[in-house]
């Protein structure tokens, strides 16, 4: 609902300047004052002094929908479609979907929506108040953005917190793109806070690992192959291993009972190029390249292996 409908509305009442400290409230920005309260009461007796200073404000916004006259209710309405529609037919549909992902993502900022469409930041708060009928509001996101990177194993906190130059911010960078990845392909995707893996993806307990580029020496050349290590500890737990590689840039789904067993307290497996002439044992891992199918929900063609399966 348009909120400018509601500030018309009390207008209307005689609310003279009373109206912007509603206006304030409604959009987010300030608390319900016991004086703006009790002069709500007086304009609108069914309701009395706490109730009002009590309500949220997509409360309010129903009490008034409930009681606003109907020339006030829809006026603007068609503009703002028309308007909404000229938004879409100059910067595409996607926008509109920036503008959404903009309320819900904490660390999706409207200054990526101005770089994304080469506008700037202030005019981005204007296309949001048009749609959504109110401002935009940086102190709700800020909230969302501390409390997501307040779980230690969020990949978006060890990017912040990390130097660009260590192992733990490139690990935490795969996080990121396996995470998109299984977003884009609508798999539900969650972080345990604490834990020794990485992301759960539709049920499965998934370590997401980024490679390190090694060399073998061939008969005529040396070629490179990919390296990694998995604990016992996330041996124990883990569904699956999501392993990047970037001699390939794509990512091997391997489940955990392929890894193979191991007594000592650390698993070390490795990808080779596909036309090695070397180490051909090890190229059996290239089954499981991009293979997010393994990932689905009630994969039949899986089997969810119990904690402790190495």
């Amino acid at each position: 609902m348009n909120i400018t409908n509601i500030v018309t509305f009390l207008n209307s009442k005689g609310f003279g300047k009373s109206y912007q400290t509603i206006y304030s409230f409604l959009t987010g920005r300030s608390e319900m004052s016991f004086k703006t309260a009790h002069s709500l009461s007086k304009v609108f007796p069914e309701k009395g002094i706490l109730e009002f200073k009590n309500l949220s404000p997509d409360d309010l916004i129903s009490f008034f929908y409930s009681i606003l006259p109907d020339d006030i209710k829809h006026k603007g309405c068609h503009n703002t479609k028309w308007r909404i529609e000229n938004i879409k037919k100059r910067y595409g549909p996607d926008i509109l979907e920036d503008l959404e992902k903009s309320k819900s993502n904490p660390f999706f900022t409207h200054i990526h929506i101005a770089g994304k469409y080469n506008i700037s930041r202030e005019y981005v708060g204007q296309l949001y108040r048009i749609v959504y009928g109110n401002r935009y509001n940086s102190d709700d996101k800020k909230t969302l953005r501390e409390e997501e990177l307040s779980c230690s194993n969020n990949p978006n906190r060890k990017v912040a917190e990390y130097k660009k130059s260590g192992s733990i911010y490139q690990g935490a960078i795969t996080e990121k793109l396996f995470m998109c990845k299984c977003e884009l392909l609508g798999f539900d995707v969650s972080i345990p806070c604490k834990s020794d893996f990485d992301i759960v993806v539709n049920g499965w307990k998934i370590d997401v690992k980024s490679s390190i580029v090694a060399r073998t020496n061939g008969r005529h050349l040396r070629i490179k192959y990919n390296r990694f290590t998995a604990t016992k500890k996330q041996r124990d737990v883990c569904h699956f291993f999501a392993c990047y590689s970037e001699i390939t840039e794509t990512f091997f789904i391997i489940p955990n009972e392929d890894i193979g067993k191991n007594i000592g307290k650390t698993k070390t497996f490795y990808i080779t190029p596909k036309k090695a002439t070397c180490c051909a044992a090890k190229n059996r891992y290239h089954k499981y390249e991009n293979r997010f199918d393994l990932l689905e929900t009630n994969n039949k063609n899986t089997t969810v292996w119990d904690s402790g399966t190495d």
